[in-house]
């Protein structure tokens, strides 16, 4: 603004900002997108020479009167197509209309409710539906994926290594005969790993790309329990390793519950949600054991018209997207399970899978005794010299 206060000036600036600000919120959630459809047999340039239409732009577009469609995933009949020779746009019904009948668009393709909410400012009931009753393959809607912080992840690291662990797991390694090698953790505490800048601060947790033990995610718990010259190594050219790595049976087992740890952490974050702050009143869902958001969701859901408003729509687009990325934790929780008992092949032992409290483990740790013994041949290398070999740094 001016420096002599000019309140024109500052008005000025306010007006033109809140202009800005409309504008966006008109392409936001009233623009258009075309689907990707074939790519073109022929180059822009080729086209052009022929007279043709050349626009391979996607999108937004503002279409006044097709915008008063409302969005829905599941009950859609529309889909919107542009005219090439033209570029006019028109809505063509996929099925029969009945007379009387509200036409249904969809504003994107397997969106999450977190995203549905960010942009047009709604949660789908069909989504919502789904979450409060925990039944995932229901629905054409995406899942909102949860997120975990690199620092969260770290931390966990590093109080596994001040723990006892380490230090049982190596002896329950020992009593059970097993060849993989162990090494010192001690220098682990203090590694910047994410100044490589390889891994990102915050990582997704999505039921869209594969595994959900991503190679991000596996390497970045790994990191701080490697020996130093393997990180030394890794340092010198960073790069991401797959879930492979973890057959490592003492790396697998410290990265693991590293990750269990986080997880629990992850899940207290999120706060218990009071049935009166979401307009129930006194006949919301009473306190008890156990994670409650499920069925205070479906409560929200039936609610009569009489508690209905905006206090129960807030909660109702909360609640679902947490538990959408509730649901994504809940399966990584079942893969790295999954994990462990690969690398135990015993289902039994002491591993707390909620949270990753810190229990004995020699019964957890290496019940495999004989089943699982090193195929790789060390010839007098050291712990980091044949572990550097097995994951092939």
């Amino acid at each position: 603004g001016d420096s002599n206060g000019d309140s024109n000036g500052d008005s000025n600036g306010d007006s033109d900002y809140i202009d800005f600000k409309r504008a966006c919120a008109c392409v936001s959630t009233r623009g258009f997108h075309l689907q990707q459809g074939e790519p073109e047999k022929e180059q822009p340039s080729e086209k052009a020479e022929k007279g043709e239409n050349t626009n391979d732009y996607s999108g937004p577009f503002l279409l006044p009167f097709i915008d008063m469609l409302n969005h829905s995933a599941e009950k859609k009949c529309t889909t919107l197509q542009r005219d090439a020779s033209d570029g006019s746009f028109v809505m063509i019904a996929e099925r029969n209309v009945s007379a009387g009948e509200e036409i249904f668009h969809t504003y994107g393709t397997g969106l999450t409710s977190a995203q549905l909410l960010q942009t047009f400012g709604f949660v789908e009931t069909g989504a919502a539906r789904r979450a409060a009753n925990d039944q995932w393959n229901n629905g054409p809607y995406g899942i909102t994926p949860a997120t975990l912080s690199a620092a969260l992840i770290l931390s966990a690291c590093r109080s596994v290594m001040g723990s006892s662990f380490p230090t049982d797991l190596k002896g329950a390694m020992g009593q059970s005969g097993l060849e993989d090698e162990t090494w010192d953790l001690t220098a682990g505490k203090d590694r910047d790993i994410l100044s490589h800048g390889l891994i990102s601060n915050d990582i997704l947790i999505t039921t869209d790309n594969g595994p959900l033990l991503s190679d991000e995610l596996v390497t970045l718990c790994c990191l701080p329990f490697l020996p130093d010259e393997v990180y030394a190594e890794w340092s010198e050219e960073p790069c991401l390793w797959s879930a492979d790595v973890l057959e490592d049976f003492f790396l697998g087992k410290l990265a693991l519950r590293a990750l269990m740890k986080a997880i629990g952490a992850k899940l207290g974050e999120y706060t218990a949600v009071d049935a009166l702050t979401c307009g129930l009143g006194k006949g919301g869902v009473e306190k008890g054991e156990g994670d409650k958001d499920g069925e205070l969701l479906s409560c929200l859901l039936g609610a009569t018209s009489a508690v209905r408003g905006a206090k129960r729509s807030r909660a109702v687009h909360a609640l679902t997207i947490r538990l959408e990325e509730k649901h994504c934790i809940d399966l990584l929780k079942k893969e790295i399970i999954d994990t462990l008992k690969g690398l135990d092949e015993d289902e039994e032992g002491n591993f707390d899978e909620d949270n990753g409290d810190d229990k004995s483990t020699r019964d957890d740790s290496a019940t495999s005794g004989d089943k699982r013994r090193n195929d790789v041949d060390n010839g007098g290398d050291t712990a980091a010299d044949s572990f550097s070999k097995k994951i092939k740094l």
